[in-house]
């Protein structure tokens, strides 16, 4: 059974492990210690069972990093942390963001079909398969909020 849960201190060694098993360039842990201290950041855990396999990290309205472990993915708990992110980011703006390397097609394609959309070209700073790489900045209106207008 997968589920979606706010983190604890005694979650480091978890958040670590997906990060190192997820991304090329890993945040180190005095980055992710002084993302916890940032009030306008949050970090939600994705579980399997109960064991911790997955995150989404945002500040403010933007997502920084959203990740499972191979393993798990094809379940539905990237889409549940994605949601999860979009319903607390809603909370407060209108619009969602994420950056995606242009060369990743399967999160740019995954995240498309979620409503997502292309705003602009960050120019060289995406980092994907050793490489550094232009990164798509792609948006979403939250619907539903309290700001929202109608169109």
């Amino acid at each position: 059974m997968i589920g979606v849960r706010p983190t604890t201190k005694t979650d480091m060694n978890y958040i670590l492990d997906i990060d190192l098993k997820c991304f090329e360039r890993t945040w180190e842990l005095q980055q992710w210690l002084e993302f916890e201290r940032d009030q306008s950041s949050g970090l939600l855990l994705g579980t399997w069972n109960s064991l911790p396999v997955g995150f989404s990290v945002y500040n403010a309205n933007a997502i920084k990093r959203l990740a499972v472990k191979e393993h798990y993915r094809q379940h539905g708990l990237g889409e549940l942390l994605l949601k999860s992110t979009e319903i607390v980011i809603a909370k407060k703006f209108d619009t969602v963001t994420i950056a995606i390397t242009e060369s990743d097609n399967a999160a740019l394609l995954w995240l498309t079909k979620r409503g997502y959309k292309a705003r602009r070209l960050l120019i060289g700073s995406g980092f994907y398969r050793g490489e550094v790489e232009d990164e798509f900045l792609l948006e979403k209106r939250l619907k539903g909020t309290e700001n929202d207008t109608h169109e």
